[in-house]
């Protein structure tokens, strides 16, 4: 549990914000010792890339969002799809869904028909 301390301890000066396990907070906030704290997120920043998989050799669109609650988005599908909102990334921290920017999927679409035209040589 995140918790903001209010009265110094040897660990803990007032004011500082940290994980503590949920038993100990609840009993530093019962005690006027600590109060629960919101976590401050960083802005929302989605980092795309157009990658080869390792596996399947196919060509993939990734995404990754700088926030730790997220996951990570491989698209293996028709570009065309991407358009749709159920394409979007959707984030594990709740924020909106993202749409891959165009210069992206412009790469996406350009890899795959270079990928596409060499394995059917």
């Amino acid at each position: 549990m995140y918790i903001e301390q209010l009265v110094p301890t040897p660990k803990h000066a007032v004011g500082e914000k940290y994980d503590e396990r949920v038993e100990t907070a609840r009993f530093l906030i019962d005690q006027g010792f600590a109060k629960a704290a919101a976590r401050e997120l960083p802005p929302v920043e989605v980092y795309w890339s157009v990658v080869q998989d390792e596996i399947r050799g196919t060509v993939c669109l990734v995404a990754k969002c700088n926030r730790d609650a997220c996951g990570s988005y491989r698209f293996f599908g028709d570009p065309a799809l991407l358009s749709q909102d159920c394409y979007r990334y959707h984030h594990g921290c709740l924020e909106p869904p993202t749409p891959p920017p165009a210069n992206i999927v412009r790469a996406y679409e350009d890899s795959r028909l270079w990928c596409i035209s060499d394995s059917a040589l």
